[in-house]
Order: structure tokens, then C-alpha cells, then sequence
């Protein structure tokens, strides 16, 4: 039955550390690491406490099953599509509400809305404690320790090799799909992800998601632009070392130890206010639904509820009165041949509003103010596709500048760093009435240069364009070794030496050549937070242009004896480019980035 405690995960045995998804430790070291932030709305299709988890109808909970409709599977959708092959073989249909020509359900689909590429010398993960939150609903009871995951160095902090807020265009990937398992129910059928915790039998409140089957995936690939295409995806790790097909485990066949040890399940409840301003900025419905009522601060789901029941009550009307909507187009039709078919319609109008409208005691609207929060990582098989996951590769290394990646090769030792995705997700919102959800978060997903570089000379060229400025101008203040435009930190200059010290790392330049257009510089990186390796780097600056633009270019060439110090070099490249640009934009009025362009 279910305890409000968890099992001591300190007592269990190697077995039952297996399938641990915890996110503990050293994850990414010595390796480039690609986030993909992501934002949408999917759709979960079951009945709410206090039903069973059986329940397909709804009868004593907030969500209900109505005529023509299929019954509450518990299924999870992020995406519109499946793949062709998954169709079929217990695949289950997909409920579609329609509100009213005045309001829409929230489109389902979870895309992403940006794209970084960092470098990663290294990043741990540790956990910290999160704010308390107090549930506004009895049935939801937040973990008796709330915790969330920092990472450290924090990577809002750390400046980014590449930066994309259109993913689908610079990098052909539109969002996130959970995708079925074959034979994990049965076999020869599909098992959809669903919330799987048989009413806290196996989990509490804010159940883990299983099978979780991660796909990055484009959506608008295919012969006719509707079919669902991978291009990367990977599970958690869940093979059963006793079945020697390698089938997976579902967790409902997992010990209560094993089930608490994967760290699969929420690790904290929060509310709106608390979540990070680009999940409103980059989800405009869930901003409209807030702002609209009451803003993050003062949100009233009484009035949002009442928000979303209005148009069932223009629908409702305009029915009775003999129209009928085409609830694909959102248009008025003539009334329908099939008088039963009408009759259900209206029907069900009349019950949905009943069941939304706080006025006659519907729906319980603390379920729109409740922010499950989830992070554990991915450790299972990873699966490319052929030319979609090349396609993909190739837009990044274009995005970066030149710089090749691959995935690194599935490790049979999850203990190791880059062997490893970690995912953070929040499920919020919930909308009893569409059965829509918010869920937005971001995958971190190590990448291995697809060149051998290490030992080899690298060359990397910056070009910036500055308009409206004369050459001159600029040039003095670009080419100026004893006041560099960049300021990172401490600068300290004797004749034709200069020392420039960060928190990062340390670096001696000498200037070989000065003028007030050009500027050449040798250099020695001294010393890093991870390597003491000394790394030669030459740097050469050159400003052309007339007394109406100036182009600044910047080549640094360098060569490095190991990983750590490519990393550190790179990282370095990167702050002293990220300062110029700033520097530059402070300066002067007009500031074009050119060309990032990396040649090994």
C-alpha cells in the first residue's frame, strides 16, 4: 500500500543501484555541451483524484471522458506525431476539445526555443534545497524534502561558444517528442509514457513518466511535412540484467528501492513566480493566461477558469439556437443530419461548463497553479537516424563557426563523465477541461569535437563591422596593447609585456608588432583552474576600412598539449570575444558581428 515515506535508498545492494538516473557528481568533462531549451504544451489523457488509475470515463475526479471521445489511457503526448511505424498495435487515439470560435486549446507540441553551445572543462551537478512550497490542494502533497539541482560553474554565468534562438532554422530540429516502447506492455505492442504511479502505489503525487524515450526530433520533415522524424533520441537506462533479450523494466516491476534510487520522480513542487522568465516570454499562451489574470504575483485561477468557460457558453448558445461548429476551422455549419450526434454535442457543452465554472462548483482550480519540477539524466541506449542525425550535425558545425561534433559512443560505464544526458522539466498548468499542460525545460547533451586537435595547430577568426566610425577611430582603440578595449579583469602592463589575469585563467602577451591598425601578439597561457600546462597562442589584430566603417579582424592561432587545454584555450577565445563585442557595442553605435570561422 502507500507510505508517505520513502524506502531508505542507503540500504540498497549494486543490483538496485542499476538504474540510477541520479544527477550527482562530475557529468561533462573536457567536452563541447549542447543545450536545447524547450517550451510547449502536451496532453495527458487521464482521470484525476480521487479516481483510480484505471478510471476511463471520469466520475469523482475533475477530468471526464465525453461522447465519440476514447477513454483516459493515462497516455502523454509532447508532440502531434509518431513516427509511421509506431501507428497501430496499441497506439491509443488522441482526445481533441474544441472551446469555441473566440478560444483555442493551447497547441499541443513542445519546441524548443533556443540553442547554446558551451564549452565544458568541467560541470558538476550537486543538490541544493529549494524553496518550501505549501499545496493549495490536499491531494497534492509535495515531497517531504524538496530539493533541485545546481550546476556548477552555473552556466548563466559562463559565455557561450554559439547561441541560436531559431532552432528549427539554424539547426533543423523543431522540439521534443516522448516516444512509445514495443514490448515493454506486451509483446508486439507499443507502450505509450504515461504517468506511471497506480495512485501512489509506486510513487507520490507528480508520478515519473515511463518508458521515457527522449527524441529530438523535426516535425516538419517528411514527404508531405506531417510525419514525426528523429533525429537523436535516447531512454534511461532500465534493462533487466535477468532477462537476457536486455528487455526493458518498467518501474512497476522495480523494488521500492530500485524506484526511489532512479530519481525519476519530481523533486519538487513550485509555483508560477518561481519559474524563470523566458517560460512566459517564450510561451505566449501561458503569459496570455496569466497576465490576463492577474499577472505571476496575483494570479486568480477563479478568473482564468471563468476566462476559458465563457466561449463554451457562446458555443453552447449558438447551438441550442440550431448551429453547429466545425471544430477543426472553428466555423459555423448547419445543424447536424445526426440528431444524436447534436444532441451529445450540447450535451457535453453543458457538462463541460458545469464541470469548469467555480460559480456551480467546478473544476478544482488549484491543478493550474501546481509546477512539477523533475531533473535526472539519461543513461540508455541512443539511437541516431542516418542522415537526419548528419543533417543535424552539420548545421550545428556551421552554427559553430566550423567547429565539428559528434556524439560520443554509448559508455558501458554510466559512472563516467559525458556518458550521460541530463534533462530538466517542468509539467505545470494543468487544464482539466482540454487536458493541456505546459512543459518546458532543457537537455544538456555532451558532444566530442569530430577532429583530432590536440597537438594540432587551430586557427580561429573573429570579424566584426563597425559603421559610421572611421577606421582610425577604431583602430586606435583596438590595437591599443596598453589599454586593451576589453577589460575582463586585472591587466598588467610593463613596456611590451602585458599579464592579464581572470578568475579562469592567467595569460602572459607580448606585443611583436604596434601600430594604430594592427597589432600582433605572442602569447603564453600560464595557467588555468584545471591545467597547469603552459600553451603557446599568437594573436594578431587588424582594423581596415575608410572614415565611414571600420572592420575589426581578430585571428588567434594555438596549439595544445592536451583536452584540458584545448578547453581552456577555447573558453579563453571565447570571454575575450564576448568582452570585444561588448567593448565595441559600448563604443560605438553601429556593431555588426561578421564571421566566427574555426579552421583545424
Amino acid at each position: 500500500g502507500y507510505s508517505a515515506d520513502c524506502p531508505d535508498s542507503m540500504k540498497g545492494t549494486s543490483l538496485d543501484w542499476q538504474y540510477e538516473e541520479k544527477p550527482n557528481g562530475l557529468l561533462f568533462r573536457d567536452c563541447m555541451l549542447l543545450r536545447l531549451d524547450f517550451n510547449g504544451w502536451g496532453r495527458v489523457q487521464l482521470g484525476t483524484d480521487p479516481e483510480p488509475n484505471t478510471e476511463e470515463v471520469g466520475a469523482t475526479g475533475s477530468t471526464y471522458v465525453y461522447p465519440g471521445e476514447p477513454g483516459f489511457d493515462r497516455t502523454i503526448y509532447w508532440q502531434n506525431r509518431y513516427p509511421e511505424e509506431y501507428k497501430g498495435a496499441g497506439i491509443p487515439p488522441r482526445i481533441n476539445r474544441y472551446i469555441g470560435p473566440t478560444f483555442s486549446t493551447p497547441e499541443l507540441g513542445v519546441n524548443f526555443v533556443k540553442g547554446e553551445v558551451y564549452v565544458a572543462p568541467q560541470i558538476w551537478a550537486e543538490t541544493e534545497a529549494a524553496p518550501a512550497f505549501k499545496a493549495t490542494w490536499p491531494a497534492v502533497s509535495p515531497p517531504a524534502s524538496q530539493s533541485d539541482i545546481k550546476l556548477q560553474p552555473d552556466l548563466e554565468s559562463v559565455n557561450p561558444l554559439a547561441t541560436t534562438t531559431n532552432v528549427q532554422k539554424d539547426l533543423g530540429a523543431t522540439g521534443v517528442n516522448l516516444l512509445p516502447k514495443m514490448g515493454m506492455e506486451a509483446p508486439g505492442m507499443w507502450r505509450t509514457p504515461f504517468l506511471n504511479g497506480e495512485n501512489h502505489l509506486l510513487s507520490r503525487d507528480g508520478e515519473p513518466l515511463d518508458p521515457f524515450i527522449f527524441s529530438i526530433c523535426n516535425d516538419q520533415g517528411g514527404p508531405d511535412g506531417t510525419e514525426h522524424v528523429n533525429i537523436v533520441s535516447r531512454e534511461i537506462y532500465n534493462q533487466d540484467p535477468s532477462n537476457e533479450s536486455g528487455e526493458a523494466l518498467p518501474i512497476e516491476h522495480m523494488s521500492p528501492v530500485q524506484r526511489t534510487i532512479t530519481g525519476r520522480a519530481p523533486i519538487g513542487f513550485s509555483l508560477a513566480k518561481a519559474q524563470p522568465s523566458w517560460v512566459f516570454e517564450t510561451n505566449p499562451y501561458l503569459n496570455q493566461l496569466y497576465e490576463t489574470n492577474g499577472g505571476i504575483d496575483n494570479f486568480s485561477t477563479r478568473d482564468a477558469i471563468i476566462w476559458q468557460s465563457d466561449p463554451l457558453r457562446i458555443t453552447l448558445r449558438d447551438s441550442v439556437q440550431g448551429q453547429q461548429f466545425d471544430e477543426k476551422k472553428g466555423e459555423v455549419i448547419e445543424a447536424a443530419s445526426d440528431k444524436q450526434a447534436y444532441i451529445d454535442k450540447i450535451n457535453e457543452y453543458v457538462r463541460r461548463i458545469n464541470t469548469t465554472d467555480p460559480g456551480l462548483g467546478g473544476e478544482r482550480s488549484s491543478w493550474m497553479t501546481i509546477f512539477l519540477r523533475y531533473v535526472h539524466t539519461i543513461s540508455g541506449a541512443m539511437q541516431t537516424d542516418g542522415k537526419n542525425t548528419d543533417d543535424f550535425l552539420v548545421k550545428l558545425k556551421k552554427l559553430a563557426g566550423g567547429l565539428p561534433f559528434k556524439f560520443p559512443a554509448t559508455n558501458d560505464d554510466r559512472t563516467q563523465p559525458n556518458s550521460r544526458w541530463l534533462v530538466r522539466y517542468n509539467q505545470a498548468s494543468y487544464q482539466t477541461d482540454s487536458l493541456a499542460y505546459t512543459v518546458y525545460g532543457s537537455v544538456f547533451i555532451p558532444l566530442e569535437v569530430g577532429k583530432e586537435w590536440v597537438g594540432k595547430e587551430v586557427k580561429i577568426t573573429r570579424r566584426w563591422t563597425v559603421t559610421g566610425t572611421s577606421m582610425e577611430t577604431v583602430g586606435k582603440m583596438t590595437c591599443n596593447f596598453r589599454q586593451p578595449l576589453w577589460q575582463l579583469a586585472q591587466t598588467q602592463v610593463d613596456g611590451d609585456w602585458r599579464t592579464i589575469i581572470t578568475p579562469s585563467w592567467t595569460v602572459e602577451e607580448y606585443k611583436q608588432w604596434g601600430s594604430d591598425t594592427n597589432l600582433v601578439v605572442a602569447s603564453n597561457l600560464k595557467k588555468t583552474v584545471r591545467t597547469k600546462e603552459d600553451c603557446q597562442r599568437n594573436d594578431t589584430w587588424t582594423v581596415t576600412g575608410d572614415k565611414n566603417f571600420a572592420v575589426v579582424e581578430w585571428v588567434e592561432t594555438f596549439t595544445a598539449p592536451t583536452q584540458s587545454a584545448a578547453m581552456s584555450l577555447l573558453q579563453m577565445n571565447i570571454d575575450l570575444a564576448t568582452a570585444t563585442q561588448g567593448a565595441l557595442v559600448s563604443q560605438f553605435q553601429w556593431v555588426e558581428t561578421d564571421e566566427m570561422k574555426f579552421e583545424l
